[in-house]
């Protein structure tokens, strides 16, 4: 979103005999500068920019656990009910900004959307093949379904973060019937 810019500025101004006559600057201090607004409009596709549409981060998708099903759980958990250990797609084009692994999650990927989302796959059976600072489209495999860290089978933990560090309820964009 645009912002205004702010400056302070001194002018010095001359009068004869009540009259104003002219004016010129004596000095200038931005104080803040300006932001632009950025507006997409049109069909070309700019790599790594988000569409803000998501599509499941697997195929047949069924959600087994969703958002407070258990003390602190915060994202989905699904399966491909058809592969067990299924490809993982990218949910919408964005950049691969983290690989990795931890005790927790397992295997995981974060992609920022570079729209002001992000989204987090996690339990992955392997480390990713994708290389952080890598451009990926909906719907671009990024992995395998696992359950790595603290799964009790193989699923897909997702979410998506909002640049303010807020997550909204995944459904609200991948439109879930649970």
């Amino acid at each position: 979103e645009a912002q205004d810019g702010y400056k302070n500025v001194k002018y010095i101004e001359t009068y004869l005999n009540g009259q104003y006559v002219s004016y010129y600057l004596h000095s200038e201090q931005v104080t803040q500068l300006p932001v632009n607004e950025v507006r997409l409009q049109g069909t070309l596709v700019i790599p790594g920019v988000g569409t803000g549409k998501f599509r499941w981060p697997c195929d047949n998708p069924r959600i087994t656990c969703t958002v407070g099903c258990y003390a602190g759980h915060r994202a989905v958990d699904i399966v491909n009910i058809y592969q067990r250990y299924g490809n993982v797609y990218a949910a919408d084009r964005g950049t691969v900004e983290t690989t990795g692994y931890n005790q927790i999650s397992g295997y995981y990927v974060i992609i920022n959307h570079n729209n002001g989302l992000r989204s987090y796959y996690g339990h992955m059976n392997k480390p990713s093949f994708v290389e952080e600072g890598t451009n990926v489209d909906r719907g671009e495999v990024i992995g395998q379904i696992g359950q790595t860290g603290v799964a009790t089978g193989p699923h897909i933990h997702f979410y998506i973060v909002k640049n303010d560090g807020t997550r909204p309820h995944p459904c609200s964009y991948l439109g879930c019937r649970y």
